[in-house]
């Protein structure tokens, strides 16, 4: 009598149910990970191009912002203030191209959203008032727990799409396993 093979993971005890020649996940899987990780990008791509319209409509009032915050110096603030809107824009767009499947603009959007609430949170806590300047129809309010729960949302969001991203499971480069006895295969031989 053979052994029965378990379909928990040993060390969780979680049920998993994966194809057992290539270790991915079935089917059903894939396909609601592949969905909730395009909705994921579309989130994030659409906060990052509302932020990037308003901040790119009037620079030298995302300029004032950006000073406002009073974290980096002038120099700096010129830079962010200039860079910011495209870099949005960049990354908005290269989340949702089709067959862009990489996890390298969902984290360089995690990244972007840490330092907005970062951002926020230090003006919190300093009790400066300023308005948000970010996401659209929010710049013109005040950072508080709305502002900060969306810039928050965008991390969590990016990251969450990150981990599901299709390019986790085997990227079409990976060579297919070789087979377990080290026989060679005469039949392709002349």
């Amino acid at each position: 009598m053979g052994r029965l093979k378990s379909t928990h993971c040993s060390l969780t005890r979680i049920p998993r149910s994966f194809n057992d020649s290539i270790g991915q996940p079935t089917v059903p899987f894939k396909f609601g990970a592949t969905i909730l990780s395009y909705f994921c990008r579309w989130y994030c791509s659409i906060l990052l191009w509302l932020s990037s319209v308003q901040d790119s409509s009037n620079g030298y009032r995302f300029y004032g912002t950006v000073v406002e915050y009073n974290i980096v110096p002038d120099f700096i603030a010129v830079f962010a203030a200039a860079t910011l809107p495209t870099t949005h824009l960049i990354l908005a767009a290269l989340l949702i191209l089709p067959h862009n499947q990489a996890r390298i603009p969902l984290l360089a959007t995690a990244a972007l959203g840490t330092i907005f609430a970062m951002s926020q949170v230090a003006a919190l806590m300093r009790g400066i008032p300023i308005n948000c300047g970010c996401f659209g129809g929010m710049a013109e309010r005040q950072v508080g727990l709305v502002s900060l729960s969306i810039a928050g949302s965008l991390v969590l969001i990016s990251v969450l799409g990150a981990i599901l991203s299709p390019a986790a499971a085997v990227s079409p480069g990976t060579p297919e396993p070789k087979p377990e006895n080290n026989e060679p295969n005469f039949a392709m031989r002349r």
